[in-house]
């Protein structure tokens, strides 16, 4: 009986201390580095519905990638905070923006969010992007 209590006693205190050493960031937003290419990608992606949606006539680039925050809500939901420009090439639908293309210095430099909520098990991803003039 004393053996029991003694197993039970230490089962409890070594998933005590898993849990108490488990990081939030399993519970929670997780915040990435925006650095790295994917992220990159995924804003392009966005950016090119962005295009699209609002029937630009010009091409936008990515400028800088800002901030990343992941979260697992029935698949993941990736928020990408980025800086874009408009460019001077002109837009056509699912063309890629050339890389030697300049960008467009007279218009004003966007500030844009993008939610990606990736569901791999449905082969689905959806894509919600705002854009508004960065201060």
């Amino acid at each position: 009986m004393i053996r029991t209590d003694c197993i039970f006693t230490l089962l409890i205190l070594t998933v005590t201390i898993m849990l108490t050493e488990v990081s939030s960031e399993h519970f929670g937003p997780v915040v990435e580095d925006p650095n790295l290419p994917k992220y990159y990608a995924m804003s392009v992606d966005s950016l090119n519905q962005y295009e699209e949606e609002n029937g630009l006539k010009n091409h936008h680039a990515v400028v800088k990638v800002i901030k990343v925050v992941t979260s697992v809500v029935a698949g993941l939901l990736t928020t990408i905070d980025f800086y874009a420009s408009k460019t001077v090439c002109k837009s056509s639908l699912y063309e890629l923006v050339p890389p030697n293309c300049p960008l467009d210095n007279v218009s004003p430099l966007l500030l844009c969010q993008s939610k990606l909520w990736s569901r791999p098990w449905l082969n689905k991803r959806e894509i919600i992007i705002e854009c508004s003039k960065a201060i």
